[in-house]
Order: structure tokens, then C-alpha cells, then sequence
């Protein structure tokens, strides 16, 4: 743990294996430690692979800082991307 206190990062990414199943029990309280762990260590946490309302409502819950996937848009070139911010009310919800 001493080692993982001292590395040069400020973001920790959870990953999608672990998203998919945020709202089995068991997954839910090993990802909120994580999340209490990554704090405590000054790092923000991001959830990558989000694709239902039920894992958004988990996330937020368990105060996960940053939040993508498919439930917000799937991947798009950059000016599809503009097109799609300027047309929604998305880019509020951000």
C-alpha cells in the first residue's frame, strides 16, 4: 500500500468488468472502498463503462467523481461530438 501512496497519479480509472456488475452487493461495497481508498489518497476516480441508469444511480450514490459510457453517448468523431453538445441539453448534465 506504502507503494501505491507514492505513485505519480491523480486519476483512478475503475474498469468496466467491475462497472458491469456495480450493482451486485459484494461488487458494489469493493468498488465504494475503492473509491474511499482512492480519496483518501487525494485521487480522483472515474468509472469507465457505464451503460445503465441503474450503475449511474450506484455511482453517484457512492460519490464516484467522473463518469463515462455508453450511457451518455457512444464514441463519435469530434464533430459529431460538437453537433451532439450543441443540439442537447446534455453538455448541463456533464
Amino acid at each position: 500500500m506504502e507503494s501505491i501512496s507514492r505513485l505519480p497519479f491523480s486519476v483512478l480509472k475503475i474498469d468496466k468488468c467491475l462497472i458491469n456488475h456495480v450493482c451486485e452487493t459484494r461488487v458494489k461495497i469493493l468498488v465504494d472502498h475503492i473509491i474511499k481508498l482512492s480519496k483518501a489518497l487525494n485521487m480522483r476516480v472515474l468509472a469507465e463503462g457505464v451503460e445503465t441508469t441503474e450503475q449511474l444511480d450506484v455511482l453517484r450514490k457512492i460519490k464516484c467523481d467522473e463518469i463515462q459510457g455508453f450511457y451518455y453517448a457512444r464514441p463519435m468523431p469530434e464533430a459529431q461530438f460538437i453537433e451532439y453538445v450543441r443540439k442537447s441539453d446534455n453538455h448541463k448534465k456533464l
